[in-house]
């Protein structure tokens, strides 16, 4: 629930229209006063005033992080009012890999993809909003920074164009999608998956919200079209399409051999045995990740920074900067104590400086971009101008709503701050997580006369 007075909003779009005005200016500027969900407001707005810009908004955790992320869909409107995202949003999670870092085990093909839908629609940004569609509004934890990328270069390299009309070699194609790390299966469910039935193609793309079918005729492509992958029931006929990687340690046959070198002095170095180096190769040439080869990464292809893809003319947001700047560092001190386990252990990997970013440097590159900092309370002798805000959280009143659920008036807190609200003048808006949801709260509410 947010409760503020109407000029309170108009006061926020003229705030929000200038620092959009700022933009491009090293300078950081710190909004204290906020709490709950008074952050994806203000986000929302800021969107809106940086409009045909993307946007990177950071949070301390990834639960920070889900919970701004939901908050902005709402107050961007990208909710479809059945307790879930609308299918085309532009507000992205981009999340940290679900392993610690140097794991015996890889991350989840899901959660990879995630990661390249993002960086493929930063990279395409450019294109995106010269079509019409609205730039991306990325949400991510500090820790999804921390490790490096495949690099812009080998991301376009291994993204594949599609169009109608398009001469293909079928099986050239399809091998195409598989070194660009597409998983063949009977039947395409999730994002990265590849079937092949004859003539007809079945893709996921990352980056798509749904998968897409080539139909072949000879070697050409005669029908591109969205379907849904429960029903598999065609949806709409598209003219072009992309297939971007899915995956990110990106690497063919060719690199495996000619980084055979590097994999063995690695090895050498490290005190890795033959055997096992030998079993890695092996792994690699048939075109299959070991589990944890992601930390082989760094000498099997050229890497970049997140921040590389973001473009620089991105609002930049960042919720409880202080928090996320902390967190950043123990995860950087996790990996440097985990690689010391993993050598210790005998596996193959690079070391923390070949695949993560220093927090230092990812600190110095965001306060170079003239970040907004959210913050609930203000703080001295911070750097950049500061401004506070009037937004107050909802707690006193979610503890008295939680003590008077058993009594016959369940909701008497909330109807006396609601007429507490109403004698001030202030605008009132409750949000419920799913359309029905809402219209019960509503009938609820017309029982005290509130409705």
């Amino acid at each position: 629930m947010v409760d503020a007075k109407p000029e309170d909003f108009r006061s926020l779009e003229q705030l929000a229209k200038r620092l959009a005005r700022r933009a491009g200016s090293p300078a950081a500027v710190r909004l204290s006063g906020l709490r709950g969900a008074a952050r994806g407001v203000v986000g929302a707005r800021l969107v809106a005033a940086h409009a045909g810009r993307p946007a990177l908004f950071l949070a301390p955790t990834a639960k920070a992080a889900d919970a701004l992320l939901q908050d902005l869909r709402i107050a961007l409107g990208e909710w479809n009012g059945l307790g879930a995202p609308e299918d085309e949003s532009r507000s992205l999670p981009f999340p940290r890999h679900d392993t610690v870092p140097y794991d015996r085990f890889s991350p989840q093909p899901f959660v990879v993809a995630q990661r390249m839908d993002v960086l493929y629609r930063l990279l395409d940004c450019g294109e995106r909003i010269a079509r019409g569609e609205p730039a991306p509004v990325v949400v991510a934890p500090w820790t999804a920074l921390a490790l490096r990328v495949p690099s812009r270069e080998a991301v376009r390299a291994r993204s594949v164009a599609l169009a109608v009309g398009l001469e293909v070699d079928r099986d050239g194609l399809v091998e195409r999608l598989l070194t660009a790390g597409y998983t063949r299966m009977p039947m395409v469910e999730e994002r990265g998956e590849l079937a092949v039935r004859g003539g007809v193609l079945d893709v996921f793309p990352p980056q798509r919200s749904r998968p897409i079918r080539l139909e072949l005729l000879g070697d050409e492509i005669e029908s591109i079209r969205e379907f849904e992958p429960a029903s598999q029931r065609s949806l709409r006929t598209l003219a072009f399409a992309t297939a971007a990687p899915p995956r990110e340690l990106l690497f063919d046959r060719e690199r495996v051999i000619d980084r055979d070198d590097d994999l063995r002095s690695l090895a050498r170095n490290e005190g890795v045995s033959d055997r096992t180096v030998d079993a890695v190769i092996d792994s690699l040439l048939r075109g299959h990740v070991p589990p944890g080869g992601e930390a082989l990464a760094a000498v099997l292809q050229p890497l970049e920074t997140v921040l590389d893809f973001v473009p620089g003319d991105a609002l930049v947001v960042l919720d409880d900067a202080k928090a996320g700047r902390e967190r950043l560092q123990r995860y950087s001190e996790e990996a440097v104590e985990n690689y010391t386990a993993a050598a210790a252990a005998g596996r193959l990997a690079s070391p923390p400086s070949a695949l993560f970013v220093d927090p230092e440097e990812i600190d110095r590159r965001l306060g170079e971009r003239g970040p907004v900092e959210l913050a609930r309370l203000a703080v001295e002798g911070e750097r950049g101008e500061g401004l506070a805000l009037g937004a107050r959280g909802h707690d006193e009143l979610r503890r008295e709503l939680l003590r008077s659920r058993a009594e016959d008036e369940p909701l008497a807190p909330l109807v006396t701050a609601l007429e507490r609200f109403a004698r001030n003048g202030q605008r009132v808006v409750l949000a419920a997580r799913q359309l029905s949801s809402a219209e019960r709260l509503r009938e609820l509410l017309a029982e005290y006369g509130m409705a």
